[in-house]
């Protein structure tokens, strides 16, 4: 084999080496890009997630507070009631002692 003939071998043989290791190289990038991709479609379906609850933790407060603001006027509505109805109740009593006064001083 001439000397031409073995350098020109020794050449591509190094060649198909660098391109070998290259090509490894490549594999190993685009695996990592892959692993990146899927990793950051998780990350971002916990964060959708995340922001799902925090939505749906913000409604209930709103429904609790709405609630509570709806009991808060019941409340007050009742107690009006209840201090009419109190003050009704005096009148009478106070009607009925009189009645009472009345009768014992006719009595009497």
């Amino acid at each position: 084999m001439s000397i031409r003939k073995s350098r020109f071998l020794q050449e591509e043989h190094g060649q198909m080496g660098q391109e070998t290791t290259m090509l490894r190289w490549v594999d190993e990038l685009q695996h990592q890009l892959e692993s990146a991709h899927h990793e950051s479609q998780g990350r971002a379906a916990e964060v959708t997630g995340a922001q799902a609850a925090e939505l749906l933790t913000a409604e209930r407060a709103t429904a609790a507070e709405q609630g509570l603001d709806a009991a808060k006027v019941h409340l007050v509505e009742t107690m009006a009631t209840l201090q009419k109805f109190l003050e009704a109740l005096e009148t009478k009593q106070k009607a009925r002692s009189e009645a009472d006064r009345e009768v014992l001083t006719l009595r009497g």
